[in-house]
């Protein structure tokens, strides 16, 4: 279904008519003021929006936009992450939702200025994702619709039968949340 989603918003932004480009901006991004728009600016409204609320955890992640879309900013992109989609589109600052290629894909979110110069990243979901005997660990990152970034770890000891080798209970459960706040300073981590 979000694949649908994104094709959808693809289509109704690649048209050339200016007038329905800059009438385009999804309800997750707030309008550009009047004055004139930098060619990263305009860029970024004919892109993909991030459907907020956004999820992923480190086992299951997400689709993204095709090649020719993955070409139109790639310029902008740090080397070797690939583009998922707007997630604030504002007078002061553009942050951008990317994805690096690792064992699982790791989301980072970029913020721009509004001349498409990098102000700030964060890489997300970039500690231990797996289980071994006895221990388990997820890693999950959400933004909300609020455009809070979360990033929630959580670890579990296990007691595992030494015949079956079947888990008994969980002994310890570790949850720790950070949330982060993206502003024109860039990426914020709230307390």
């Amino acid at each position: 279904m979000r694949l649908f989603y994104l094709l959808v918003l693809f289509l109704a932004f690649s048209c050339e008519n200016s007038a329905v480009e800059s009438s385009s901006i999804s309800k997750n991004t707030q309008p550009v003021s009047d004055q004139a728009e930098t060619a990263f600016q305009q860029l970024c409204t004919s892109l993909p929006i991030v459907e907020l609320p956004f999820s992923m955890y480190c086992e299951d992640c997400c689709a993204h936009p095709d090649t020719s879309i993955q070409r139109k900013i790639q310029h902008y992109l740090p080397e070797g992450s690939s583009f998922m989609g707007i997630i604030e589109q504002n007078d002061d600052f553009i942050s951008v939702l990317t994805t690096y290629p690792a064992d699982w894909i790791i989301p980072a979110v970029v913020v721009y200025n509004s001349e498409g110069e990098k102000i700030d990243e964060e890489i997300f979901l970039g500690g231990y994702c797996g289980s071994d005997f006895g221990f388990m660990s997820r890693q999950y990152f959400y933004i909300n619709t609020s455009r809070e970034l979360l990033e929630i770890d959580s670890i579990f000891t296990l007691e595992i039968d030494p015949e079956t080798f079947e888990t008994i209970d969980t002994t310890k459960t570790e949850i720790k949340i950070k949330k982060f706040q993206i502003n024109a300073s860039g990426i914020q981590k709230q307390e």
